[in-house]
């Protein structure tokens, strides 16, 4: 907000790494896929979560 002495910083969340399968990295980890080999399952979207917050709190600390 401009005059708030508040300044944005970029940032991104790599949501594809966390998922990801090490033995396949383009593919999702059997835990994290919903079953249709696209979309995040439950706990793919806990993790997703996980992930997102450790990040924001990264940037908050920066």
């Amino acid at each position: 907000m401009p005059g708030s002495g508040h300044r944005a910083k970029p940032a991104v969340v790599d949501f594809e790494r966390a998922l990801a399968d090490p033995a396949n990295p383009v593919r999702l980890l059997s835990a994290f896929d919903c079953g249709d080999g696209l979309h995040p399952s439950d706990d793919g979207y806990a993790e997703m979560a996980k992930v997102f917050e450790s990040a924001f709190e990264r940037l908050l600390a920066a």
